[in-house]
Formats: structure tokens, C-alpha cells, sequence
């Protein structure tokens, strides 16, 4: 949420759209016009989140086969210049990208999403967060704390593989790679869980994650991301 003092330093020192350096004049740093032209994601499946044709309600892949979590929410489909954005807050330690970013996807969940209890980052393996120094997941999350005023927890779960990079790996490896990468130290209470992450490809990184939440006493969890790439 801004607070007065936003308001006033955009009114003073007005903000620099990212994408085509014009004065935004509003409380973010992307003009309504580069803002209209993201790729939005306007049709997805009810559960996974993948970009579907507008007469289909759940992809095949889901009505085969649920996955461990209730839903995906995503906001845009991982395509220029979203995958740029979401690469140079990753790679090149924008951080105000990131933040753009997560106002957005907050900004557009449906109406009448319910805020969940608990906010999960995925983790990072020690060896990538201290090569990079931030998780982008954990920053995500930290503007949909600020927002919903629920808690953020960043230190139950760990990445406790450092696995190969997903991106070049076929679906059946992507899963195998992922198996066993995290661990959790204490059981949940029943909360209602929202796993973040930027980018959702196949769905098997966050798919590992909630079997493991769930095993450990979640009520029920979900995820949420910045992007869900079409498969």
C-alpha cells in the first residue's frame, strides 16, 4: 500500500516508466500504456495457471492429474518484455523491477481472492543466494506481506540440494532434479499456505514443495507467481 510519502515524492521527483523512460505520473515506475501492453495473462487453467484457449475452463494435463496445490495464481504469461524484467530483477539485482512487479500481480488478483495465512518463498540453495545475494521469490513475497499484513516465512523452509539448472531439462528430468531438493523443521498448524515464486514452467519445482507442506501439516496451499510460461 503507498503512504503519503510516496505520494508526495512522485508528485516531487516523478517517476521514470522501466520500459520506455516517460514520467509515469503515478505512484509506480511504468506508464498505464507499457502497463496496458504486458503480456497479461487473460485465460489460464482454473488450477495450474496455464495460458489456455478462452473456451477451455482446465487444461488436459490437470483434469488427468491434479497437482499437490489447490491453484496457481499468475498474473502474466513469460513473454517479452515480462521474461526481460524478470531477468534483469534476477540476474542484474534490480530490485526495483521486482517490486513493480509484485504491485502488479497484487493489483490483479480476482476479485474476491481470499489472502492466505502464510507466505513461503521458494527457497534458494545457500551457494545460488550467496552468489546472487537476494532470493527474488522472498522479495516477491515481501510486498504481498506488506499488503495482505500476514506473515512471511523465510527460515522454515530450506533448499537443501543445490540442483541443476530446470531450464534445459525435459519435464520427466525436471521432476527427477527437483525430488528431496528441500527440507521443512517444523510442522505447520493447518494454515492455509501460499507458495511464491517468479516463474512457474512445468509446475515441478512448486508441485515438490507443496507435497512436502502438505506432509507437514498445512491446511492446504497454493501458488503464486509473477509469470506461468505457456508449455
Amino acid at each position: 500500500m503507498t503512504t503519503w510519502l510516496d505520494n508526495f515524492l512522485f508528485a516531487v521527483l516523478p517517476g521514470t516508466c522501466i520500459l520506455c523512460d516517460a514520467y509515469t505520473r503515478r505512484n509506480l515506475d511504468l506508464c498505464l500504456a507499457c502497463e496496458a501492453d504486458l503480456p497479461w495473462l487473460n485465460h489460464a487453467c482454473l488450477i495450474c495457471s496455464i495460458p489456455l484457449p478462452e473456451d477451455d475452463a482446465i487444461c488436459g494435463k490437470c483434469l488427468v492429474k491434479r497437482p499437490p496445490f489447490t491453484r496457481c495464481h499468475s498474473v502474466f504469461v513469460y513473454r517479452f518484455p515480462v521474461d526481460r524484467l524478470i531477468l534483469n530483477f534476477k540476474e542484474k539485482q534490480n530490485l526495483v523491477i521486482g517490486k513493480i512487479l509484485a504491485t502488479l500481480l497484487v493489483n490483479s488478483l480476482p476479485r474476491g481472492f481470499s489472502a492466505p495465512d502464510l507466505l513461503v518463498p521458494v527457497p534458494l540453495h545457500k551457494s545460488t543466494l550467496r552468489k546472487r545475494g537476494f532470493n527474488q521469490s522472498a522479495e516477491i513475497a515481501r510486498v504481498l506481506s506488506d499488503f495482505w499484513s500476514i506473515p512471511l516465512d523465510t527460515q522454515n523452509c530450506s533448499r537443501v540440494i543445490n540442483t541443476r539448472s530446470q531450464k534445459s531439462l525435459s519435464l520427466n528430468d525436471r521432476v527427477a532434479n527437483i525430488r528431496g531438493a528441500f527440507d521443512i523443521s517444523r510442522n505447520y498448524q493447518g494454515e492455509r499456505i501460499a507458495i511464491v515464486d517468479d516463474v512457474v514452467t512445468s509446475g515441478a519445482t512448486v508441485a515438490e514443495l507443496a507435497r512436502l507442506i502438505a506432509s507437514k501439516g498445512a491446511g492446504s496451499t497454493e501458488v503464486i507467481s509473477i509469470a506461468r510460461t505457456p508449455i
